[in-house]
C-alpha cells in the first residue's frame, strides 16, 4: 500500500494517492519541529495535493528504509524535486531540492488514518 502510495506521488496521480486514505484522513507536513501544514479529510487533502502537483515539474521519493509498529508503518526517504514556480520561502522556479526525512502512516481497517510527513 505504501508503495502504491509513493508511485502514484512520484506520477503526480492523485486519485492513486488517495485510493487507500480514510475519509477522514488526518495529514500533517512537520519541518524543524513545526507542523506547517495539518489537514483533515479525504477531499480537503485532495484538493492540497492537487494545487502541490503544480508546484514541481518533477518529484522524487525514493525509499530508504521502513520500520514497523502495531499501528503504523515509518518510512524514511530521499527526495528530489524540481520546482516549477517561484516558492514563497525564496526558492526560484527551475532550482532543485534535495531533502531527507520520513513518513509515518497510521492504519485503521486497511486504510491510512493518518500521515504525517517530517522534513529532518
Amino acid at each position: 500500500m505504501i508503495q502504491r502510495y509513493v508511485k502514484a506521488y512520484n506520477n503526480f496521480d492523485v486519485d492513486k494517492m488517495l485510493v487507500n486514505m480514510a475519509d477522514d484522513v488526518k495529514f500533517e507536513n512537520i519541518a524543524d519541529g513545526l507542523v506547517t501544514l495539518s489537514i483533515e479529510g479525504k477531499e480537503a487533502l485532495k484538493e492540497q495535493m492537487e494545487n502541490a502537483r503544480n508546484l514541481f515539474s518533477e518529484r522524487t521519493q525514493t525509499i530508504t528504509q521502513y520500520s514497523y509498529s502495531k499501528d503504523y508503518v515509518e518510512i524514511r526517504v530521499n527526495y528530489t524535486a524540481m520546482v516549477a514556480v517561484d516558492l514563497p520561502n525564496g526558492i526560484k522556479a527551475g532550482e532543485q531540492i534535495e531533502l531527507k526525512g520520513k513518513s509515518i502512516f497510521l492504519f485503521r481497517d486497511n486504510q491510512i488514518i493518518e500521515l504525517k510527513d517530517i522534513a529532518e
